[in-house]
């Protein structure tokens, strides 16, 4: 390894820049040095070796294939663990019991992580993701699904364990970590489960640029949980966005019809909210600590009760009811949770709304259509009508029975997932949100994570269907 590729960086990590940057734009790498060090001592073969071996895809009879990228580094290391070559560095896996090795993974440990898209905190960069069981992704099973239409209802419960202030106390060194010094508008994230951390993030917020990401068991989520059998495969849609040129960082969590939901740190279930500051959300048997980046707070202290003093006070107001039958009366209700009192003139105001709706279900008179959206394939072509309530809290399309194409001919080719697109109204604007598709969504031959459906634009799903916007006035 050139040395001139090896640059120590304050935080203690060695960063490693790649000669050739992979296919999903990673151009380094940041490790801390131990676990560098086992990779470098998993590059040494053992004794009586072979060195040069021609086998698989260099044999001479081997088959022809497809040219294909360079495997991200995870490949490579679970290919040598499954050799048996399994060694133990720093303990990341946040659990008492044992790692199994998989702090090799640059994804396996809060300490190293990737830089996507140029340097770490370059303006080039909009998400830094870190995932415990990364490892676990291309072996994820995508079969199963306990998804079922929101009609039935949100199940019942309480969240399994600890508050927001007792997770913010004992996982303070990690969220300081990724919190101290981002001065970047953005969004962090971090997941925390009965055994630690499962995932942690940052997500960037530009103007007049929708960041969307996807939480679930699904392997093509950003932000994969495999751990809690009750998530489902594509389970909550987080959107990120800035208002304004300068303005405030503000998100949007919606469920995507699934039968569990979301909760808030006093056990209500919701199916959608919008928020600008701090909030913990629970998911299952997981917690979601969601803090934006960018503001006045960017530097955090190393005692955790002056950190604690800097976390606004959350008031949750509830418009609507988060699903019919099971939420409070209609209205605006304003409900205090937990204040802080070094924090008393600031405070997170949390909107909480129901989430995406069925429009050819919940047609109502008094919501006048304001357009159409032209769904077309090889079966057929269908048009689902939109109103303001509808755009507001989202429609989705894809093959499954939640979506607003279910039962319809027009999206059943298996190339198509089966919660594939969420198409979204954001100040004013209507969006086609890629949930995490395997297939993907794709506009001018590009594939799109998030874009702005303006008349005459047409989206193809998977190459198998598209999707077009017709506004009516």
């Amino acid at each position: 390894m050139a040395r001139e590729r090896l640059l120590p960086r304050p935080d203690g990590l060695v960063r490693i820049t790649l000669k050739k940057a992979y296919t999903d734009g990673t151009v380094a790498v940041d490790m801390d040095p131990l676990s560098l060090l086992c990779r470098l001592a998993t590059s040494v073969p053992p004794p009586r070796l072979h060195t040069v071996c021609d086998a698989g895809v260099l044999g001479p009879a081997s088959a022809p294939c497809p040219p294909r990228g360079p495997a991200p580094l995870d490949a490579w290391v679970e290919y040598h663990l499954g050799r048996g070559w399994a060694f133990r560095g720093r303990d990341s896996c946040h659990s008492p019991g044992p790692c199994s090795g998989t702090t090799l993974s640059p994804a396996a440990s809060p300490f190293s992580r990737r830089a996507r898209d140029g340097e770490e905190r370059g303006p080039n960069v909009t998400r830094i993701v870190w995932s415990r069981r990364e490892l676990e992704r291309d072996e994820a099973s995508n079969d199963g699904t306990i998804c079922v239409a929101a009609l039935h209802g949100l199940a019942s419960g309480t969240p399994p364990f600890a508050s927001f202030d007792q997770l913010f106390h004992h996982h303070y060194p990690d969220i300081r970590r990724l919190l101290d010094g981002r001065v970047e508008p953005g969004l962090a994230l971090m997941v925390v489960g009965p055994g630690g951390t499962e995932a942690s993030g940052w997500f960037a917020a530009k103007d007049a640029v929708v960041n969307p990401l996807i939480v679930g068991r699904h392997s093509s989520a950003e932000v994969f949980l495999p751990s809690d059998p009750q998530i489902s495969l594509r389970h909550l849609a987080v959107v990120l966005q800035r208002r304004a040129s300068g303005g405030a960082v503000a998100f949007r969590v919606l469920d995507l019809r699934t039968p569990l939901a979301f909760a808030d740190e006093d056990g209500a279930r919701l199916e959608a909210v919008e928020a600008s500051g701090p909030v913990l959300l629970w998911c299952g048997s997981l917690a979601l600590l969601l803090f934006p980046t960018g503001g006045e707070t960017s530097t955090w202290p190393e005692d955790v009760e002056a950190a604690w003093s800097q976390v606004p006070a959350r008031l949750f107001v509830e418009k609507t009811p988060a699903s019919e039958g099971h939420g409070p009366a209609a209205g605006v209700r304003v409900r205090p949770l937990d204040r802080p009192e070094s924090a008393a003139g600031a405070t997170t105001l949390v909107n909480t709304f129901a989430g995406p709706v069925f429009p050819s279900l919940d047609w109502d008179e008094s919501d006048p259509a304001r357009g159409e959206l032209l769904v077309g394939s090889a079966s057929g072509r269908a048009a689902v009508r939109l109103g303001p309530r509808a755009a507001h809290r989202g429609v989705l399309l894809g093959r499954y029975d939640r979506c607003d194409t279910a039962g319809l001919p027009v999206l059943v080719d298996s190339a198509l997932s089966r919660v594939h697109l969420l198409v979204l109204e954001l100040d004013g604007s209507l969006y086609a949100i890629d949930t995490a598709s395997k297939n993907g969504s794709w506009c001018g031959g590009e594939r799109v994570r998030a874009t702005r459906l303006l008349p005459g634009l047409r989206l193809a799903l998977a190459g198998k269907a598209t999707v077009e916007w017709r506004p009516f006035h």
